[in-house]
């Protein structure tokens, strides 16, 4: 290259001149003149010299173009760090090009220096809903006065916005220690409140018949009622209710019904029925059910304003027509006959104890006609007609049948065996009657039984 062998600048002075033109180059140079520097095999002419990104200045020294380094100027710089520090991109992220960070979850910013709440960068003026600092991903450290992952519920009393007894329950929690109270609720949180108009430690509150526990809600003791217990209660209902104490009477206080006319019990729902409660078991006198102040239902068989009365045969026992005026009705349809009647109803005569519908009445002989009397057929007397009447005499009678027989019916005699005829007058002689012609031979009178009477010039015998 018309430079000579022993000029200082001959092969660019990274070499000898060992012939003509030909050039014996030192380590870490090539080329004709050797003027090119090699950096770990490349030539330093070579697109791939210093993995591309760098200019080969002296054997194996890369001068790295910006944003590359390593001694290949192989490695991204990411802000000063190369890809393979510890350090680079805050830590928190892959430095994937020049001043390229490609972060972690959780981490933004150029240099994944910032951490993420709730999507927004802890540089964000709005992370952590503007009321704290996002010191790691999703870690949020909340300014007093806030709560919640993302700093998002203010405190009003020490309690978050989302509790359910937050301003005591009756409001909202718009900002630190700041309610929004509910009609009729007041500060501080919310715990001062009103029943119809006077303040819950009032003593007067709730007409002092019970507390007041939440605005106009009253609590009220028993026997009281209404929007601030006002009224007193009986059974459960109002005095001004229509139907307090059963729509009979009026609550005269708690739990205390005075009762209309008419009407008794605790809640005034029993009326009376001549003094008697319904419920008693001696009202309408046993016999009946009161469904109205002296309104008796009477049961079957009774009958009268206070069921006193049975009836017998549909009259009332007090009647004078009752058991056809010859008896008592003592119950229902059983009636005590006079002396002389009888009958269930003491319809009919009685006779010595028998009815006169009875064919033994009057021993048969007769008919009754009025109470023990009997009226006897002809034939018959006695005062059953039990006696009969044999031409003129009773059969009693020590004469009847001519005291030789027995009066067995009307004219009808039964003689002893020794006397004949229809009142046994006629004696019989030694079988012959003493009327036959043939009695004592024709020959004398049978004056009695067996005794003849003979005529004159005639013996006996």
């Amino acid at each position: 290259n018309s430079i000579a062998a022993t000029d200082a600048s001959v092969c660019s002075s990274h070499g000898n001149c060992t012939s003509p033109d030909t050039c014996s180059c030192s380590t870490g140079y090539t080329g004709v003149s050797c003027e090119l520097a090699t950096c770990y095999g490349n030539n330093s002419n070579a697109a791939d010299v210093c993995s591309g990104h760098g200019t080969c200045k002296d054997p194996d020294l890369c001068s790295c173009s910006i944003g590359y380094g390593g001694a290949q100027c192989q490695y991204f710089d990411c802000y000063g760090s190369l890809e393979n520090a510890p350090g680079v991109c805050s830590s928190h992220g892959v430095c994937t090009s020049p001043d390229a960070c490609s972060c972690e979850g959780g981490y933004s910013g150029i240099q994944c220096s910032l951490s993420l709440c709730n999507s927004k960068a802890s540089n964000d003026s709005f992370v952590c809903s503007g009321n704290g600092d996002c010191i790691a991903p999703e870690t949020c450290q909340c300014d007093s006065g806030f709560s919640g992952n993302d700093c998002q519920y203010p405190l009003c009393n020490g309690l978050t916005s989302t509790d359910a007894n937050v301003c005591s329950g009756h409001g909202t929690c718009v900002s630190t220690d700041l309610c929004s109270c509910q009609t009729g609720y007041t500060e501080p949180y919310c715990a001062n409140y009103t029943c119809g108009g006077i303040d819950s430690q009032d003593a007067e509150v709730c007409s002092s018949h019970g507390p007041c526990v939440a605005y106009n809600d009253c609590n009220c003791t028993s026997g009281y009622g209404g929007t601030t217990c006002e009224y007193f209660s009986c059974s459960g209902k109002l005095d001004n209710d229509p139907t307090v104490c059963s729509s009979h009477g009026d609550c005269t206080g708690a739990e205390n019904c005075t009762c209309s006319s008419g009407y008794g019990g605790s809640n005034c729902p029993y009326p009376y029925c001549y003094g008697t409660l319904s419920i008693d078991g001696g009202v309408c006198s046993g016999h009946g059910s009161c469904g109205a102040p002296d309104a008796c239902s009477c049961d079957s068989g009774y009958d009268g304003t206070n069921c006193a009365y049975p009836l017998c045969n549909g009259t009332q026992s007090n009647l004078p027509s009752v058991c056809n005026t010859h008896g008592t009705c003592g119950a229902p349809d059983i009636c005590t006959c006079n002396s002389g009647y009888g009958g269930t109803f003491c319809e009919y005569f009685s006779c010595n104890g028998i009815l006169d519908n009875d064919p033994a009445v009057c021993s048969d002989h007769g008919g009754c006609t009025g109470p023990n009397t009997c009226t006897c057929e002809s034939g018959y007397t006695d005062s059953d007609c039990q006696i009969s009447i044999c031409f003129s005499l009773r059969s009693d009678s020590p004469s009847a049948c001519s005291g030789h027989g027995l009066c067995t019916a009307p004219d009808s005699c039964s003689c002893i065996s020794t006397y004949s005829g229809s009142e046994c007058d006629v004696p019989i002689c030694f079988g012959f009657v003493a009327t036959d012609g043939a009695a004592c031979s024709g020959h004398g009178l049978c004056d009695s039984p067996d005794t003849c009477v003979c005529e004159s010039g005639s013996h006996s015998g």
